[in-house]
């Protein structure tokens, strides 16, 4: 997934005014942060008030979260994602995602593009934000939601069995739902990959997304692909949620996700033209639900 920066690939050199510069640099400690602080730390007050006092306040913040992700200073950046205040003009974007509205919502994604390439650094700094940015997705704004959701996608592929738990008992399956069938074919297909990678391999997690309409939601996506080269892909989704191992059937989860709809929508779909795994996958289906 790409993204656009107007950047300058110089070093940038940043003379930061005195006021900034205690709050900006200040290191965290990884074990010693607390939920709350998470919100309403001391540096991003003090970093907010100055911000209202200057008005080259957000070509500063913006051109100092740069510099903190040129350096790879994950440990500075990643409080940075807690940060609300205003910008008109980031200089950092995803193209399908809703620009970024604040400070915050600019470093969610310099972290979300710094996981992809240096995992093991990143990854650390970000199961510390957890729940921050599970409640962005939950009911931040919308350029909160769009970034937290693209971070969250690429951090679940290097977290720790820890930290899936820790996101999958914050009730994500309850919202991340309703975005399956989003409008965005972006949006829904980030949004139905993160749940398939939450719920692979847990059977307990397979029953939260089926708990939450999330079975019958993935059967109507599949409806909705079955003329498009992802439809294997989704289908491949569903056998996962279905079955385990992709062999033995759950035959609890099977009743849970046969909707009146479900075995129309997959004998609908045109197997003729698919490519062989696409139809063999396809048929497995439908004798599953049949």
């Amino acid at each position: 997934m790409g993204c656009c920066q107007n950047r300058d690939d110089s070093k940038i050199v940043l003379n930061h005014p005195e006021q900034y510069t205690k709050s900006l640099s200040t290191e965290i400690n990884l074990d010693c942060i607390s939920q709350d602080s998470l919100f309403f730390s001391s540096s991003t007050s003090d970093l907010n008030e100055s911000a209202e006092n200057s008005e080259n306040s957000e070509k500063l913040l913006l051109m100092y979260l740069q510099s903190l992700n040129q350096r790879k200073k994950w440990e500075q950046l990643a409080p940075m994602m807690t940060n609300r205040t205003e910008v008109k003009s980031p200089n950092v974007f995803i193209p399908w995602a809703e620009k970024p509205k604040t400070i915050g919502s600019v470093a969610l994604v310099y972290m979300g593009l710094a996981v992809k390439k240096f995992t093991t650094q990143v990854a650390p700094y970000i199961e510390v934000f957890l729940p921050v940015i599970v409640i962005f997705i939950k009911s931040g704004s919308k350029d909160l939601k769009d970034n937290a959701l693209f971070l969250l996608h690429y951090y679940v592929d290097y977290a720790s069995e820890k930290a899936i738990n820790k996101i999958l008992t914050m009730d994500t399956f309850s919202f991340l739902t309703k975005w399956i069938l989003a409008p965005n074919n972006y949006l829904r297909t980030f949004t139905v990959i993160l749940c398939y990678k939450l719920y692979k391999d847990r059977p307990n997690a397979k029953k939260d997304f089926i708990k939450v309409n999330g079975g019958f939601m993935l059967i109507q996506l599949i409806g909705w692909y079955s003329d498009n080269d992802s439809l294997g892909q989704f289908l491949s989704y569903l056998e996962e949620l279905v079955t385990e191992n992709c062999e033995t059937i759950i035959k609890d989860n099977i009743e849970m996700t046969s909707e009146p709809l479900t075995i129309n929508i997959l004998k609908g779909i045109n197997p003729c033209t698919k490519p062989i795994e696409t139809k063999v996958l396809l048929e497995k289906m439908v004798r599953i639900y049949s």
